[in-house]
């Protein structure tokens, strides 16, 4: 299936607070609200996610952690007058890191106290 580009009309025009810059590790853009008696409403937009035949999204996968030598040494070397960088990522395991990643329910807090 192919997903129609909706530029300026979703999130990428939408204000909203997200304290950081991956949705698809555990971050979504969401509004608060405090009515008088101090109770604390939050609004996260209606997403909507391609799902494959057993229902799933996958919305990641395969992450690696780069250090310095996966791109930026030779990148250093080449600007102080050493061999062009081919601009490829050294993706030995002297240069980065397979992350082990997870599942886990999906949780929604707003507090210290947790919701069920």
């Amino acid at each position: 299936m192919v997903y129609k580009f909706i530029y300026d009309r979703r999130l990428d025009t939408q204000e909203g607070n997200s304290y950081g810059g991956a949705q698809e590790l555990n971050t979504v853009p969401y509004f608060t609200v405090k009515d008088d008696q101090g109770i604390t409403y939050s609004k996260v937009y209606n997403f909507i996610y391609p799902v494959d035949e057993k229902g799933r999204t996958i919305l990641m996968q395969d992450v690696k952690y780069y250090s310095n030598r996966a791109l930026s040494n030779a990148l250093l070397k080449w600007q102080k007058g050493g061999q062009a960088s081919s601009g490829k990522f050294n993706t030995s395991a002297a240069a980065c890191f397979m992350a082990p990643i997870e599942v886990r329910p999906i949780s929604c807090e707003q507090t210290d106290e947790k919701n069920s």
